[in-house]
């Protein structure tokens, strides 16, 4: 009882529970993305792809920090390019 109390105190001050601190980033991006996505426009699919390719495939919420923010930063701006259909 008390965990969920936690859970829902946590939700309803924009904290992340430690349930879902411990799920995958990878998942939740790759949900978000396929939501937001839209007809024309591939530019979340196009982050995602960078992103999977540049963080291990267990990336959990818990382990993102502004390091791994900087280094996507720098990633993005001298990767090669990535094909669409690839």
């Amino acid at each position: 009882m008390l965990k969920r109390q936690l859970d829902v105190q946590n939700k309803r001050f924009g904290f992340l529970s430690d349930s879902i601190r411990r799920d995958s980033f990878l998942n939740f991006f790759k949900k978000y993305t396929t939501k937001r996505q839209k007809v024309g426009s591939d530019n979340m699919a196009m982050t995602f792809r960078y992103f999977e390719n540049f963080v291990s495939k267990g990336l959990k919420f818990c382990d993102l920090n502004e390091s791994i923010c900087e280094g996507f930063r720098s990633y993005l701006l001298s990767s090669p390019g990535i094909s669409f259909r690839e």
